[in-house]
């Protein structure tokens, strides 16, 4: 089970990873997505997502 657990968390840390990396690709490439995601990061972050992200939930980028 614990191996099971292991594997479980390293999967999703990279499917977080590479989800962020899509993101960054994405700033770099497009100015007016890039303007977006720094004023407002919690919406691009849940419509990219497809998530409803909790209300207290708070996402910072930083430059």
């Amino acid at each position: 089970m614990h191996e099971e657990l292991k594997q479980i968390i390293s999967q999703a840390m990279n499917t977080r990873f590479e989800f962020e990396q899509k993101l960054i690709q994405q700033a770099w490439e497009n100015e007016a997505f890039k303007q977006e995601l720094l004023s407002n990061p919690k919406a691009v972050y849940a419509r990219e997502s497809g998530q409803e992200l909790p209300t207290n939930l708070e996402i910072e980028v930083i430059q």
